[in-house]
C-alpha cells in the first residue's frame, strides 16, 4: 500500500559542478535571482543577442546536417559559457541528461551504495532524495514496518538523479524479490540488447551485462532471443513485428509505460508512425499485463507463454508513479533456507498481480520468469536463480546516475 510519509521537501539540493566535460553534457537552467555583478549581466546580453544572428545566419547559408550539428555543439558552448560567467554569482541548477545512444552510463559512487538491516538508514536516504524534488514520498512503496524475509538487510543506493531500496519480503507462502526504484529524469530507464544490435547471437549473464554498462540496478527482460515471437522495438526502430497474441509493453520517452494486444498496431508501416508519434524508446514482449490502470488483470490465466497457471519463479515491473518503478521476482525452483530437502514452488501469475495492486501499482507487466528471472544491484544477484545459476540470455533493462564523477570516463 502506500506510505504517506512526512518526509521533508523544503531543501532544494542546487547541482553544482565544476567538471567542464560534464557541463557539455548536460543542459543548464539559470535560477532566479536579485541582483547579478553588472559586467556578468552584459555579458549574458551579448551572448543572448549574438546567438541568434550567428544561427540564423548559418542556417540561411548552409542548411546541411554537418552544419546543424555544428550549430548544436555552438549553443552548447553558449550554454556553458553563461553557466561559468555567472558560476558563483547566481545559483544554476542543472537538468542531468543521459543521451539516448549512450549504453555504458556514468559509474556509480560506490559510496552512495549502503547495505542495512536498520530502516533509518533507508528512511534518512529516502529522505535526501525527497529534497531534491524528484523522489516523491506521497506514493512510496517501501515501508520501514515490513517484514523483511529472514531478517535479510535492506541495500540501496541513493545519489543527487537516483534513489533504489531492495528487500525481500514472505507473502502468502513466497519470497518476493523488491527493487523500488526513483529517477530524476526518463533517460535513466534503459534497455540493453547484446553487442547492442538486435539478431546477435552473444549471450550472457545479467550481472554480467549490468557491470558492462555501469547500471546501478538492473533486471532480466524478455529474452527477446529465445522466440521468434513478439514485437521488439529498441531505440526507436522497429526491429521485429510478430506479435501473434502476446501483449506488449512500450516505454515511451517521458518513462510511461502503453501495452497494447497481439496485433493491434497492424503492419510495419503502422507499428513504426505509432512509434513514432508517441516517442516510444524501446518494447518488451513477454506478458500478459498484470496491473491496469490501479487493477488487477483477471484474465492472465491461459495466456500462451510463461505458464501463467503454474508455480513458477515469476519476474515483472510495475509503474508506481512518474518516474517511479517497482521491480520484482519470486523465488521458485532454489532450496529451501529452512528445509533445503524442499524447493521453493514459486507462484502462480496471478498472485503477482494481486500484489503489485496491493503495492499501489497503476500498471505492471510480465517478464520471462523461470531461470531467467534475475535483479542486480551493485554488480551482484539479489536474488536466488531458479536451477541455482543465472542464465545467459540476450537483454535486460537497467537503471542509471545521470551523474560524472570527476576522472571518470564515458
Amino acid at each position: 500500500m502506500h506510505n504517506n510519509r512526512n518526509l521533508s521537501n523544503d531543501r532544494r539540493y542546487q547541482f553544482m559542478n565544476t567538471n567542464s566535460a560534464q557541463r557539455a553534457n548536460f543542459s543548464v537552467h539559470l535560477a532566479n535571482r536579485r541582483s547579478v555583478v553588472p559586467m556578468t549581466l552584459i555579458l549574458v546580453v551579448l551572448v543572448t543577442i549574438i546567438s541568434p544572428m550567428f544561427i540564423g545566419f548559418s542556417r540561411h547559408k548552409n542548411s546541411s546536417q554537418t552544419n546543424l550539428e555544428l550549430i548544436d555543439k555552438y549553443n552548447d558552448g553558449i550554454k556553458n559559457l553563461t553557466s561559468d560567467a555567472l558560476e558563483g554569482i547566481i545559483t544554476l541548477e542543472k537538468e542531468y541528461v543521459i543521451p539516448e545512444n549512450i549504453l555504458v552510463c556514468p559509474k556509480p559512487d560506490a559510496s552512495c551504495y549502503g547495505k542495512s538491516t536498520s530502516a533509518s538508514d533507508v528512511e534518512a536516504a529516502l529522505e535526501r532524495a525527497a529534497s531534491l524534488g524528484w523522489a516523491n514520498t506521497d506514493e512510496v512503496v517501501w515501508d520501514p514496518d515490513i517484514e523483511r524475509w529472514n531478517n535479510t538487510p535492506y541495500e540501496y543506493y541513493q545519489d543527487d538523479t537516483i534513489f533504489v531500496v531492495m528487500w525481500k519480503e514472505y507473502i502468502n507462502h513466497a519470497i518476493y524479490n523488491f527493487a523500488e526504484v526513483f529517477i530524476a529524469h526518463p533517460s535513466q530507464f534503459k534497455r540493453m540488447l547484446t553487442d547492442n544490435e538486435f539478431g546477435s547471437n552473444t549471450r550472457t549473464t545479467p550481472s554480467v551485462m549490468a557491470k558492462s554498462v555501469n547500471a546501478v540496478c538492473a533486471m532480466s527482460a524478455d529474452f527477446y532471443g529465445y522466440r521468434g515471437k513478439g514485437i521488439v522495438v529498441y531505440n526507436r526502430k522497429l526491429c521485429r513485428n510478430n506479435p501473434g497474441s502476446l501483449e506488449t509493453m512500450y516505454l515511451n520517452g517521458n518513462g510511461d509505460f502503453i501495452f497494447k494486444k497481439g496485433n493491434e498496431l497492424g503492419n510495419d508501416e503502422q507499428l513504426q508512425k505509432f512509434i513514432d508519434d508517441n516517442d516510444i524508446l524501446f518494447s518488451l514482449s513477454f506478458g500478459p499485463v498484470l496491473v491496469r490502470d490501479g487493477k488487477a488483470v483477471k484474465s492472465v490465466m491461459g495466456y500462451p507463454i510463461g505458464q501463467p497457471d503454474g508455480h513458477y519463479a515469476r519476474a515483472a515491473i510495475g509503474q508506481v508513479g512518474k518516474l517511479h518503478y517497482l521491480l520484482c521476482t519470486v523465488d521458485g525452483g532454489v532450496k529451501m533456507i529452512k528445509d533445503p530437502d524442499l524447493k521453493e514452488p514459486g507462484v502462480m501469475l496471478i498472485n503477482v498481480a494481486k500484489v503489485y495492486e496491493a503495492k499501489g501499482c497503476i500498471n505492471a507487466y510480465t517478464l520471462d520468469g523461470g531461470q531467467t528471472a534475475t535483479i542486480v544491484m551493485d554488480d551482484h544477484l539479489f536474488n536466488r536463480v531458479g536451477y541455482g545459476n543465472e542464465r545467459q540470455m540476450s537483454d535486460i533493462i537497467y537503471f542509471a546516475t545521470a551523474i560524472s564523477k570527476k576522472g571518470d570516463s564515458e
